[in-house]
Order: C-alpha cells, then structure tokens, then sequence
C-alpha cells in the first residue's frame, strides 16, 4: 500500500526524513506533484500554532489542496471544469432541464466515509436560465479532443486580462432602466483579481456620481450583478471566485449565449478577446431603508424618504444690529441659498516679477483631542539671510475676494505651483498702491494662519470620533485641509531688480521707508472650480448632497467640542494635493466665529453663534454622532 501512496502524486505524503512534516494522507484528482499538498505546504511555514490553527479552519479545494478564504464550495472554479470534463463521456450531453439521466455526481475522498458530493448539474444551473437553456436544447456538444482540454486547461491558468463592462442600472416592476448618470464601469483586469475586489470597484465608482445627490453612500450590498441584457442571475457562488472563475462558469456552459451579449455602443461590431456584460443593479428600496434618506431625485424608484427635522428658521436683525430683541421675526424657511454654490475662474495672462521671501516659522502645540496653540514667529535678520527664497510672483492678481487679493506664485526649489494673499484695501481701484496697513495686513494673515490649524485640528478629531461610532464620513476624493504658509517680501540693497516693493504687494514707491515688507499667506495652487457649503452666517443643511451633510455634521461637531465656544463659517473646499501630496478635496479659508471675536474680521462672535444654532438642522451623522441638538423652535 505504501509503494502504491509514493507511485500517486494525487496523495499527500512527504518523502524525505522530515518526521514532523505536515501531511494529511488525503488524495486531490488534481494534485500533480508528488509531497505535500499545497494545503500542508502552508500549515508546515506557519510561523506560530496560533496562526496554523486559525489556518486549518480555511476553506480548500478538494481537488488541488489549494487555500482559498473566499471558497464556498468544495472544489475552485480550475477543478470543477477539470472533474467535469474527465468525468464525462467523450461526447457528454448538455446538463439541461428535463433530462432523464441521472445528474452527473463526483465523489471525492480519501474513503467513502469521507467523501463529499458535488453535484454538478445543481452547480452549473440556476433557476434564471434554465428555461432559456431548455428551449436551447439543441445545442451542438463539445466532443472531448485533446486540444479541447489544452484550451480548458490553459484558461483555468490563464495570466491574461478581461475587459468587464457594468452598466448601472435599477428595476423598476419588470423593466430594467439603465442609468446613465451614474457612469460605466469599463475596465481591463487580470483573471487573478477576486470579483468580489472587482465589485467594490464598481460600487465605488457608482457612489461617486450618487453621493452628489444623495446623504449616504452606496454599500456592496446595494448594488447587485445580473447579465446584460437579460437581467439573468449570475451562476451560484460564481461570484464568491476570481474574474477568470466567473468567466469560465458561464462561458463553459452547454449554450453560453446568454452570456456572450455586448452592447454595441460599447464595443463596436465585433469585439475581440476575454469580456463579460453585467448589470449593477442597484437596490432601490434597500438603500433608502438601510440609510433613512432618499435616493437621487434623478433615480427611478427614488421616494422622498427623508425624515423631516425641525422647522428651519431665520431670524431678522434690528439696524443695531441686536438679534436678542424680543419682537425679533421668525421665519419657517432658509434664506434663499442653492448649494453647494459653485464658482469658477480664469486665469489672465499677466507679467511677473522677481521677489525674496522669508518664510516664518509656524510651531504648533497640539495634544490629541485635547487642546491646540499655535505660534508663528518669525527669524532675525542675520538668521534668515541663509533661508531667503527666489521666488516670482505675478504683478495682477486673478482673484479677489471681499477683502483679499491672490496671485500666482512659483518658488526656487518647490515644484509645485502656490498663490500668495493679502489685505487690499477694496476703496482703492489701483492694485499698486491698495495695500493696507502693514501691521493690521500681518495680523490678519497670522490668524488665518491659525484659524486653519484649529480647522485641521478639529477635523482630525471629528475622524477620529466618527470611526468610533461607526459614521459614513468617507468620500471618493479624501476630505483635508489645506496647506498654509506665512513669508514677507524682503528687499536687496545690492539687487535694483529687488530693491522696490513688487507690484503685486500694493506699496507704492512713496511708502517704501515705512512698509518695506509686506506680508503674504501662501497655499498650494488648487482647481479653479470652487464648492461654497455654507456663508458668513448662513448655514445650509444639505440634505442631499453626501460631502454637504458630512460637512454639516461637522460644523457641529466643532460648535459642541468646543464647548460652544466656536462655530464654523464660510465653508469651501476645491480639489488640490495636501501636505502629503495626496489629490484630496481641501478645506481652506474657513472662517470661525467665537465668543471672545479672536480670529479676526470675519469673526461675528457671539452674534455667528446664536445664527448658526437657528439656522442648523441635524442630519443622521449628528445623532450618530451623539451631538446635543441645537437650541431650535
């Protein structure tokens, strides 16, 4: 019998002197290598008995020993075609409905005790396309040629790519309905790569078109694959494989042609190679149970499932300004805003000059969710002559804001692209000669500087909360806060070309002695195309918009962990690279309003937080959150 073991490489046994070798004695049809199997191959590298314990209880194919986690059945979708086809007879039959031979069953073991069953005509079918493969009954039959199982062989090891396409879609009664607006996925992968990986991809690049309308993004389990054009239930557990797997469930089929469909507007007449067509059709109805909000208005099947929050409200300001006033009038609706607003600019073509810059120093003392100082001090004169940097900055500006200029900015030694801003004085039309006091423009720009850090602070924080209780706050682009600098403009006494203020900085030559060095905030360049979610003291809450609703949540969140000393205002964000380079969607000039007014002009102390109270309506996130609501009528 042992002679018998060691001439059958389908046994697991080792062969060599190794008395502690793993082997389990257990026979594979489709093991080829005479040792171990693969099964006992990696129980014998595991480096502790924890991690071979928690190895023994994966899944593997009786076939090929092969571990496999995502494994639901007992053979890899390699031994199933490979035990078929060795099984049958040289000119099988379709496996179809209505047949009256008995279904073809595998038993596969190391004795009759042990075996298990696979049946095959259970695995190959299922209910959606059984009464197409019936009327397909005739269907020619695939003799068993010797290059018929090399082509099998080949793919169930096949290295290639597929071109997957998946087109979005919902049902609505017993009509399909494509929806364009979501985007198709269409994409060439590797036959190794999980579908289950392949499926996240798809649900993901969905979700980016249905969180712009909608508070909650789309789960796996939302979106389900069915195949186009006929709406047919993939194979059982065929998804729970590869790519190449799934491929060959449905293409090895006695009639595939259900599979086989390609929509032309896609892929032209003919299409060459590996491809597969789903449906991703998206669960309607699950969704906006699951979340407790409605699905895109432009969806079909969307209902207005939101729940509806307190009344809004808006409150009406005596000329003193007093919003404490008893006979203060109170509104059921918002003022009129459309969000998230959206502003675009170009840039104008424009000369630039040489400048020299020192950067300050910009220290923050930080403990995790505990407290925030930030400190910008700035180096002597002696010091900061090794640290000058050459830098060109445009003489127009081509932005401007109620009270801030920006220009373009390149610096010697940082590739990427920045803007560099200042305090104008927006009574004077000429750009040259607007700039306000030099003292008041520096102080501005510092609390900016540190408005910016307690925003990066607060939002690390609300993260950190948020996956705690297990809150949705992720994005397609990542969620960030940009990045600031803080220089002055130095002149040269020995350079003409730098020895007078630039024009961008809106000193004039008469004002030289007394403002010689004018302060600029610098960022990194972003996208022109800016998203407003909320005013100076204006608060939206974006029911429908999925980035909206977390920056909602937010805004609260820093009103109540702040002890309600501060609220947030003038929220923007564009697209741009964070410090880590990075493409994220960036927060940057955020205002704060606080009890005490530190941060600055745009600061309406406790007048922005009383507006903010008023005018917030609480979402999911904030009950998620444990947020006390605001004080509402």
């Amino acid at each position: 019998m042992a002679t018998e073991s060691i001439n059958d490489p389908t046994i697991c046994q080792d062969f060599g002197n190794n008395v502690d070798a793993y082997q389990c004695g257990q026979q594979f049809p489709n093991k080829t290598d005479f040792g171990p199997c693969a099964r006992c191959i990696l129980l014998g590298k595991a480096i502790s008995d924890e991690e071979r314990e928690k190895q023994k209880k994966y899944p593997y194919c009786r076939g090929c020993a092969t571990v496999m986690q995502m494994l639901t059945t007992d053979f890899c979708g390699g031994c199933t075609i490979e035990l078929a086809t060795k099984s049958a007879s040289p000119y099988p039959a379709p496996i179809l409905p209505g047949n009256t031979g008995d279904a073809l069953v595998l038993s596969i073991g190391s004795n009759s005790s042990q075996s298990r069953q696979l049946d095959l005509a259970k695995l190959s079918q299922n209910q959606s396309t059984q009464a197409y493969m019936f009327r397909e009954s005739h269907a020619s039959t695939v003799p068993i040629t010797t290059g018929f199982l090399n082509t099998v062989r080949a793919e169930a090891s096949d290295s290639s790519r597929i071109r997957v396409v998946v087109l979005p879609a919902v049902s609505k009664g017993h009509k399909v309905y494509e929806v364009s607006t979501l985007g198709v996925f269409d994409n060439t992968v590797r036959n190794e790569m999980l579908f289950q990986d392949l499926w996240t991809q798809v649900v993901n690049l969905f979700d980016d078109e249905w969180t712009k309308d909608s508070q909650n993004s789309l789960s796996v389990d939302d979106v389900i694959p069915r195949w186009w054009p006929g709406n047919l239930v993939p194979i059982k557990d065929a998804i729970l494989g590869t790519i190449g797997e799934f491929h060959q469930y449905h293409n090895h089929q006695p009639n595939p042609k259900p599979y086989q469909q390609t929509p032309s507007a896609h892929f032209g007449k003919q299409q060459e190679g590996k491809y597969f067509v789903l449906y991703g059709l998206i669960k309607v109805t699950q969704f906006e149970q699951r979340t407790g909000c409605s699905a895109p208005s432009d969806i079909p099947g969307s209902s207005k499932y939101v729940t509806p929050g307190p009344p809004r409200l808006r409150t009406k300001r005596r000329r003193n300004g007093d919003i404490n006033q008893s006979n203060r009038n109170v509104s059921t609706s918002m003022p009129s805003m459309r969000a998230p607003l959206i502003s675009s600019f170009m840039s104008v073509p424009t000369h630039s000059s040489n400048i020299q810059l020192w950067l300050a120093n910009i220290v923050q003392n930080r403990q995790d969710c505990k407290s925030l100082e930030v400190y910008v001090t700035w180096p002597d004169d002696d010091d900061a002559l090794e640290d000058i940097i050459q830098a060109k900055l445009d003489d127009r500006p081509f932005s401007s804001g109620m009270n801030k200029e920006v220009f373009n900015l390149t610096m010697e030694g940082y590739p990427d692209l920045y803007v560099a801003k200042r305090l104008y004085n927006s009574s004077q039309s000429n750009s040259c000669s607007n700039a306000i006091l030099q003292e008041e423009n520096t102080q501005e720009l510092q609390l900016e500087v540190e408005r910016t850090y307690f925003v990066k602070f607060f939002l690390d924080w609300f993260f950190k909360i948020a996956r705690e209780h297990g809150i949705d706050v992720k994005t397609s682009i990542p969620l960030d806060v940009t990045t600031v600098l803080l220089a002055k403009e130095v002149l040269s006494s020995t350079n003409p070309c730098i020895s007078f203020p630039s024009p961008a900085s809106g000193i004039s030559d008469n004002n030289i002695g007394e403002r010689n060095r004018i302060t600029w905030l610098i960022e990194p360049r972003r996208a022109n195309l800016v998203k407003k979610w909320s005013g100076t003291n204006v608060h939206v809450p974006h029911s429908h918009n999925k980035l909206g609703s977390i920056l909602t949540t937010f805004a609260h969140f820093v009103y109540q962990m702040s002890n309600e000393n501060m609220v947030l205002s003038d929220i923007q964000t564009a697209s741009g690279k964070n410090v880590d380079g990075v493409l994220c969607e960036l927060l940057f000039d955020v205002g704060l309003h606080s009890t005490n007014k530190q941060f600055g002009l745009s600061d309406f102390g406790q007048e922005g937080l009383q507006l903010f109270t008023q005018q917030h309506i609480c979402n999911q996130r904030c009950e998620g959150l444990g947020l006390i609501r605001c004080n509402q009528q």
